[in-house]
């Protein structure tokens, strides 16, 4: 629900505080902050007075697995502009949610359990989300293999002549969502991801993939990550939006040089068919990052 790495040209950047306190084994967290907004100079970025954003969260060691955590949170966000396929309005969300991630020898998870109420412009909101990713690892074989398929599941709205609103707020995500690429956001989403992760040397990783997407509300379209209305629910018929196998390796060339790419091939489904991505589309990407 936080990341400064949202898929876009330009990371976030938020200006604000935080505490920390750690009692009894269990560590708090807090804030309050504003989105920054982006000017051409150098070091003029003012803060986004039109969106603000607070939140406190609680976590310890995980209860079951040796190296893991189980936590609950309170997020707050006002944002003076928020588009859905209802409309455009302020929007004010409230956001309680409980995480629990966890790795034992062969088994990794990481489950969260979403609920969110608030106003938009002026009606009430309610929504919800669960995602689950469950992994497995096979360590003593060649290339030392993972298993995992990643469950997601969040609200839409079910009905755009009332202006009580259902669709979910994903705050400030990342691109983990949909794959490799990040091309949709959770918003009204349902998706299922099959994936294998390899280990092919100790400096290449290659991670095979196929995520599927459903509508979770046929009254409602479907999102970016950064909460744009990308194809509205009057697009297409029916929930399946379609499937985008990929492979996406990355190489750690050296301590500072990593190298990574993605190839991709998006099928379309029922709901795009009358579109203009009706055969599908291939994506390819590569990167070059060097950190000091």
């Amino acid at each position: 629900l936080i990341s400064a790495r949202p898929g876009l040209n330009v990371k976030r950047s938020f200006d604000g505080l935080a505490f920390g306190l750690k009692a009894d084994g269990w560590r708090g967290e807090g804030g309050l902050a504003r989105l920054v907004g982006l000017s051409r100079g150098v070091f003029d970025d003012p803060p986004d007075h039109e969106q603000t954003f607070w939140g406190i969260a609680a976590t310890r060691k995980s209860p079951r697995l040796k190296q893991g955590q189980l936590g609950f949170y309170y997020l707050g966000l006002n944002r003076a502009r928020t588009v859905y396929a209802q409309g455009i309005g302020s929007d004010q969300r409230h956001t309680l949610g409980a995480k629990w991630s966890g790795s034992g020898a062969r088994l990794d998870l990481n489950y969260d359990a979403i609920f969110q109420w608030g106003s938009f412009s002026g009606a009430p909101v309610r929504a919800w989300a669960f995602s689950t990713e469950t992994g497995y690892r096979i360590s003593q074989t060649h290339w030392k293999p993972r298993l995992s398929v990643r469950a997601d599941i969040a609200s839409g709205d079910k009905d755009r002549t009332d202006p009580r609103l259902q669709a979910f707020n994903p705050l400030f995500p990342g691109n983990s969502y949909a794959g490799a690429i990040g091309l949709f956001g959770p918003t009204n989403l349902t998706d299922v991801t099959p994936a294998l992760r390899l280990l092919p040397h100790p400096r290449l990783v290659l991670i095979l993939e196929c995520p599927s997407y459903w509508r979770t509300s046929l009254q409602d379209g479907i999102y970016a990550t950064d909460l744009r209305l990308l194809i509205p629910p009057g697009a297409g018929q029916g929930s399946y939006v379609g499937s985008n196998p990929g492979i996406a390796p990355v190489w750690q060339v050296t301590r500072h040089i990593t190298l990574q790419g993605a190839i991709t091939r998006f099928l379309s489904g029922g709901f795009l068919k009358s579109t203009f991505v009706a055969n599908g589309f291939a994506f390819y990407s590569f990167s070059f990052v060097y950190r000091f």
